[in-house]
């Protein structure tokens, strides 16, 4: 993500830039209502989310992505946009092992379902991604999941909006580091509609 984006929440919290979270031990809501800065205070004094990254070295082991060291410009709840998310950044990414990207996050294990609303006006930035993220991470470090006690890597699926080059939104995903990304077709003249992201983990017990 490179600048100003809004987000709300839709139904819990979990993960990139905001989330929405429920699962059987109960869910979560954050409508961002409550004035919170991210940037200057981290999580102090939010109860709904277990962690920020901000920047580059924030992630143990990171990766900057080739694009330079990140760092988040803002990062704050109801401050800018009463009842949003705002954040801008700039060189981030969260690309194969590239994990130096805003990102707010609750932990959980086990099944999940997670929501976030992205709202208009949308301001297509060049190469400027937003919308969820969920990742796996080592426990309890927090930095790329290791399974075996070597070569870790970054584990993770996103759904983001685009609109830029044709593409409207993504779905991109690193698999021990290896990026794929799979992009929809969209008008990028439209700026002015909401976008509605939904990641599921299903019961596989």
């Amino acid at each position: 993500m490179k600048n100003t984006r809004n987000l709300r929440a839709l139904a819990g919290a979990f993960p990139v830039l905001a989330l929405s979270l429920s699962m059987q031990a109960g869910s979560i809501t954050n409508n961002f209502d409550v004035s919170h800065d991210y940037l200057a205070d981290g999580i102090l004094g939010d109860t709904n989310w277990d962690g920020v990254y901000l920047g580059f070295g924030d992630v143990p082991g990171g990766n900057d992505g080739g694009d330079g060291a990140g760092a988040t410009l803002a990062a704050n709840a109801n401050l800018g946009f009463p009842g949003f998310l705002t954040v801008q950044s700039t060189a981030t990414s969260w690309a194969g092992n590239g994990d130096d990207g805003f990102f707010l996050y609750k932990m959980v294990a086990g099944d999940f379902d997670v929501s976030v609303k992205n709202s208009p006006p949308f301001d297509p930035q060049n190469y400027t991604f937003s919308g969820l993220l969920v990742r796996a991470a080592d426990y309890p470090s927090g930095g790329p999941f290791n399974l075996t006690g070597t070569n870790a890597a970054e584990n993770w699926m996103n759904i983001t909006r685009f609109q830029e080059f044709g593409i409207g939104d993504s779905v991109r995903f690193a698999t021990n580091g290896a990026d794929t990304e799979i992009d929809y077709p969209g008008d990028n003249s439209d700026t002015n509609s909401a976008r509605y992201f939904r990641i599921t983990s299903p019961d596989i017990s």
